[in-house]
């Protein structure tokens, strides 16, 4: 299965709406390509962090790698919905599909590097490189752009 099936798939499951391919993998510019894409490179970063913290064997580390899927998966899960929205939306109800993402998007640009969970995936001691906050901030910068250019 391809990232973009996979991508699309994990979609389906989670939120429970069928995306289908050109949307997941941003073809003509879709605003959750740019997520998702994201999202996937910071998901096989966060796979290789919690790997090792859970190779340790110790219950404290096992549980702050659930914590820190927790609190990434909330981040998926909203944006996600606002991107689809918008991306799907037409004519008066773009404008208020791009507000709402574009609110999203800000809030998401103040509580992702600032949130306890990303700094420590980030800096981890652990010798797994981990890019959260310059990934994920990068994705929101260009959302930010292009939502309010749109």
């Amino acid at each position: 299965m391809s990232d973009a099936d996979a991508s699309a798939a994990w979609v389906a499951r989670v939120l429970g709406v069928d995306v289908g391919h050109a949307a997941v993998t941003g073809a003509n510019g879709a605003a959750l390509g740019i997520w998702q894409q994201a999202k996937d490179n910071t998901d096989h970063q966060l796979a290789k962090l919690y790997g090792t913290l859970k190779e340790t064997g110790v219950p404290a580390l096992n549980e702050v790698a659930d914590e820190i899927e927790t609190v990434l998966g909330n981040f998926r899960v909203g944006l996600v919905g606002a991107l689809i929205d918008y991306d799907r939306a037409t004519g008066p109800a773009r404008e208020k599909a791009r507000a709402a993402a574009l609110k999203v998007v800000g809030d998401y640009q103040t509580e992702i590097p600032n949130d306890p969970h990303v700094i420590a995936a980030d800096t981890n001691p652990f010798g797994v490189t981990v890019t959260i906050r310059e990934t994920l901030g990068g994705a929101l910068a260009t959302l930010q752009r292009q939502l309010s250019q749109a």
